[in-house]
């Protein structure tokens, strides 16, 4: 639905910010010269501040006329606007106005088989888009957002159990005795050390995340998890009984001497 100036929609501030930022100071017109006898066109570093004291320089103004000095006051101003916007929100009237609305947060709502809710989702972005369009991004950002968060999680979890597992890598760090009686045999064996463990902690890492992510996705969407569970132990059962049904049908030779 389009806003006119009659009929419009007030933005809340939440909203707001997300428009881009634009420079108003090209808009700013210069205020009326001040009379010859007004003594108060100056301002002084104090006391009030009227608009004849204001000049524009650049994209502001200042209390002075030309490059600004130490105590001078000095003014920019910035807005936020779009040609067009795609909001996302509740539609509400605002109390005491027939003409004009304003947009609130969508309210939780219940998902799942355990009592989740929602968000309460809120979004204006530029430009106009369709719901399907608007739904795709929304979609695509949480999931960036989601695996971002994922590999954050693993590389620390990876950090956590090296830090774990460092004592033995510190023991490890014994075979280097080896090389006062071998040919670097110790170095070898305490870089293969140093891999094993490396490695070891890089898997339980990614165990502990993959069951995270698992458990987090299950409880996401117990429905959808429920099935797959239940097409994975249908598929292992017809492969056990297929094989064990090939094993029977191999002819059984006896052999005697």
């Amino acid at each position: 639905q389009s806003g006119t100036p009659d009929k419009g929609f007030v933005v809340n501030p939440d909203l707001v910010t997300t428009l881009p930022s634009i420079d108003l100071g090209d808009k700013l017109k210069a205020p009326a010269a001040p009379a010859a006898n007004n003594h108060n066109s100056n301002w002084q570093g104090g006391g009030s501040l009227t608009p004849a004291m204001l000049h524009v320089y650049q994209n502001g103004l200042q209390t002075s006329t030309g490059a600004p000095s130490i105590g001078d006051l000095r003014i920019q101003l910035t807005g936020q606007t779009a040609q067009e916007a795609t909001a996302c929100a509740v539609q509400l009237g605002i109390s005491g106005a027939s003409s004009q609305y304003t947009f609130g947060p969508l309210p939780p709502q219940s998902f799942g088989w355990f009592g989740k809710k929602t968000k309460p989702l809120q979004r204006l972005q530029t430009g106009k888009v369709s719901q399907e369009e608007f739904m795709k991004q929304f979609y695509a950002e949480g999931q960036t957002m989601a695996w971002l968060i994922r590999i954050g999680s693993l590389a620390l979890m990876t950090m956590a159990f090296w830090m774990v597992l460092s004592p033995l890598s510190v023991a490890a760090d014994g075979l280097m005795f080896l090389n006062y009686c071998t040919c670097g045999l110790g170095s070898v064996l305490d870089g293969a050390a140093q891999f094993v463990i490396a490695m070891a902690a890089v898997l339980l890492a990614l165990v502990i995340t993959t069951l995270t992510i698992a458990v987090a996705w299950f409880a996401a969407r117990p429905g959808l998890s429920v099935l797959a569970v239940a097409a994975a132990v249908a598929a292992y059962m017809v492969f056990v009984r297929t094989h064990m049904k090939g094993g029977r049908t191999v002819p059984y030779h006896s052999m005697t001497a």
